[in-house]
């Protein structure tokens, strides 16, 4: 919704500014992926409301108690400053899950 309601793609309230060692730099890079897709497929607000409200379906009983999530140690190699693999194929899953919402991925990094 923010790419396409000309915002920035800077995201804030990771953890809901409640637990610093829970902020990581997939959260941006996430944020950017999909916004930069969105971009580049012109998709329209309609269509990304669309797909805000599916995401919300799956999410939103579930709002109120939040798990926090794993902190920075947890997803990052803390010497290489480096996603884990487990982390990074998260994301993999999130954007296949993307996909089928409408977001094509391929306009980012092409065909696997």
């Amino acid at each position: 919704m923010s790419t396409v309601s000309g915002w920035h793609l800077n995201p804030a309230a990771v953890a809901m500014n409640r637990h610093p060692s829970h902020s990581l730099g997939m959260g941006p890079r996430i944020h950017a992926e999909a916004g930069h897709v969105s971009a580049r497929q012109w998709t329209t607000r309609k269509e990304a409301l669309k797909i805000v409200e599916k995401i919300l379906k799956l999410y939103e009983k579930d709002i109120p108690n939040a798990p926090v999530g794993k902190s920075f140690g947890e997803c990052y190699d803390i010497i290489r400053v480096k996603p884990t693999d487990e982390y990074l194929k998260l994301w993999e899953k999130g954007k296949k899950r993307l996909g089928e919402l409408g977001l094509d991925f391929t306009l980012l990094y092409g065909q696997d």
